[in-house]
């Protein structure tokens, strides 16, 4: 009997990465509405899986997310597609999957979460982090 992997089947070799950090903490999500549906879960790879990632490959299996509401905020101004878009309040925990900090200097607050197989997060996300305007600092 084999036992099911805890990570997607579409996760290369080092995806998660091995210092990655089981996820935690308050966080903010770009999604498509508030109530968010699994479909604002779902990775790159997921939604596009026929474009070519290269170095990016291991960033575009995990789900991106802000401690603070400003730098999502940011990120949805600087993309067309997402200007139409919530933003939602949540908090995550170890059994949704790993984190990791992928800031930089303009979105230092961004982070990526690998979501473990059949982890549903979107139930922890239902709040509209805009109108709460809840600080994570």
């Amino acid at each position: 009997m084999t036992q099911k992997s805890e990570w997607p089947d579409f996760f290369p070799d080092g995806v998660p990465p091995e210092n990655a950090i089981p996820a935690a903490g308050k966080a903010f999500r770009i999604v498509a509405s508030i109530p968010p549906t699994d479909s604002d879960f779902l990775s790159n790879v997921e939604k596009y899986p026929d474009r070519s990632y290269g170095e990016n490959l291991w960033m575009a299996c995990g789900l991106s997310f802000h401690r603070q509401l400003e730098c999502s905020k940011r990120t949805r101004k600087r993309f067309p597609a997402l200007r139409k878009c919530r933003i939602a309040l949540g908090i995550l925990k170890p059994e949704h999957g790993v984190q990791l900090e992928t800031g930089n200097r303009k979105f230092p607050s961004h982070f990526t979460v690998w979501k473990r197989q059949d982890a549903l997060i979107q139930p922890d996300f239902a709040v509209d982090g805009e109108e709460n305007g809840l600080s994570t600092s």
